[in-house]
């Protein structure tokens, strides 16, 4: 006879959430992304593409927090909805 535990596994972490990167002359979002931690500052080379960085270095830039306590599928949701509605 197979025994089954009656609990449940835990709940993912809450801790993802969607970022843009503007342009503060302008307001030109040139970036929607989602992370979790410190994504939104890790500004090596390693890890955003050249022409994020060349944008980056040759404006004044900023980030915005967008929403955070999501959870993974809940950013990817919403980083898709705020790059399209961004790009129209």
């Amino acid at each position: 006879m197979n025994k089954r535990r009656n609990t449940l596994p835990d709940p993912p972490p809450i801790n993802y959430y969607v970022y843009e990167w503007y342009d503060e002359d302008t307001g030109h979002v040139f970036y929607v992304g989602k992370g979790c931690k410190d994504r939104v500052i890790q500004l090596r080379k390693s890890k955003r593409n050249r022409f994020f960085l060349r944008y980056l270095n040759k404006h004044n830039c900023n980030f915005r927090i967008i929403k955070d306590d999501l959870t993974q599928d809940e950013a990817l949701e919403l980083e898709s909805q705020v790059y399209f509605e961004r790009k129209s």
